[in-house]
């Protein structure tokens, strides 16, 4: 039998997660099998321990006369426990290590060898019932309630069945259950247990749109599951949309999209961007859209949003009602050769910084000798310049020396 020390143990549905049961919760046992004897009697003596992984790894807590000790134990030929070992915290395998010189039942049955750890723990090691933390500043459960609170947690997870079950962590006050919609998308809220619960309100996370963020969550994990599920297929028609939409268009923000994102910034056409923000609960709807670019380029874009509006219908998709209401062609991704919409340069990067998107922008003033810049590069140059020229926002072109006004959103000196 070997011992091995692990700072933090956490649990991982991810991995065979169909065989994990939580033990406290089997009914029926075959009293002939000696393999299903043992397992109810580890039920019955040792509630707070579940199993996976076909009985072979045992995780949970052996429960002392004044605390909890947090084990996992890796049994290869449960019911026996030869070749047996052990993984848990700092504080659980000082227990251990200790303990394992004094053993009798190096050979014998996994329950034996658990009520041998049980008897030392409650001999050697009772703890002390005003501590409330060990020296690692981890949890060191103590006293009836954390039983109380270990099975609930265990029958809400039988509830919710662990193949929605997508996280556990160590301490069970982390966890996450996924649900994967009618499309095979996978959607994860996570929940954060208070030391209290059921009699505490359970902190949730979730990357959902602004409408849910402010949902009123269920108290029980399982009533939260089935809201987030309720939440998510509200959702189904918008995510299907932005993935068509981010699919087939130069994206810049957001670079990697969530699922709670509502606004999309896009290339529309060279050193013209504009940009998106949906209604969620009804994004085949017009959104509200604004351009960023050279002046004079979406002056008519603005015009032309005006005048074809009216012309958007919710039978079509996104980006078709985008080209008849703009009148206009949009960039498409790049293809396999890396070529985007049939050229190779498509981007006129700014003369200053010789990057074309800086902080999330692109360059957006046009000088007539052709030279592009951010507006922010060309703020920079206002900076300890104290001319007239620059108390009207107006900077000489780097390239050409020509006038270009610049927005006035810049800090100055002056």
């Amino acid at each position: 039998m070997e011992g091995e020390i692990e700072t933090e143990m956490e649990i991982d549905f991810q991995e065979d997660v169909a065989h994990r049961v939580p033990a406290a919760r089997i009914k029926k046992v075959d009293n002939k099998s000696i393999r299903d004897h043992q397992i109810l009697q580890i039920m019955e003596e040792f509630p707070l321990l579940t199993y996976w992984k076909d009985h072979t790894y045992w995780t949970g807590f052996i429960q002392g006369q004044r605390r909890l000790v947090r084990l996992a134990v890796s049994a290869p030929n449960f019911p026996r426990c030869d070749d047996a070992s052990f993984q848990g915290d700092n504080d659980s395998m000082t227990i251990i290590a200790n303990f394992q010189g004094m053993l009798t039942s190096k050979d014998g049955l996994l329950v034996d060898l658990l009520r041998e750890i049980e008897i030392y723990i409650n001999q050697h090691d009772p703890g002390d019932k005003n501590t409330e933390s060990n020296s690692n500043g981890s949890d060191l459960l103590i006293g009836s309630s954390n039983s109380d609170f270990l099975m609930t947690i265990f029958n809400e997870l039988d509830s919710i069945g662990v193949q929605n079950v997508e996280f556990v962590s160590n301490n069970f006050r982390e966890i996450s259950m996924k649900y994967v919609d009618h499309l095979g998308r996978k959607h994860v809220v996570k929940c954060t247990i208070p030391p209290k619960y059921p009699h505490a309100t359970v902190k949730v996370t979730v990357d959902l749109p602004p409408p849910s963020i402010a949902v009123h969550w269920p108290h029980s994990l399982s009533d939260i599951l089935e809201q987030f599920k309720f939440e998510v297929d509200k959702y189904a028609t918008f995510w299907s949309a932005m993935d068509e939409l981010d699919s087939k268009c130069q994206l810049i923000d957001p670079i990697q999209p969530k699922r709670g994102d509502i606004h999309r910034r896009i290339l529309m056409a060279q050193n013209i961007v504009i940009n998106l923000i949906f209604n969620p609960l009804s994004p085949m709807a017009l959104p509200e859209i604004k351009f960023s670019g050279p002046e004079k380029n979406i002056l008519g874009l603005e015009t032309l949003v005006d005048e074809h509006c009216k012309e958007w219908s919710e039978d079509k998709s996104i980006l078709e009602n985008l080209k008849d209401i703009t009148q206009s062609e949009f960039l498409a991704i790049a293809d396999e050769e890396g070529n985007e919409n049939g050229s190779d340069d498509i981007e006129s990067l700014c003369v200053i910084c010789y990057s074309f998107e800086f902080e999330g922008n692109i360059p957006e003033v046009a000088c007539d000798c052709g030279s592009m810049y951010h507006d922010k590069c060309l703020g920079d140059l206002l900076v300890n310049d104290c001319s007239v020229k620059a108390k009207r926002f107006c900077v000489d072109c780097p390239a050409c020396g020509l006038e270009l006004k610049v927005s006035k959103n810049h800090k100055a000196t002056w």
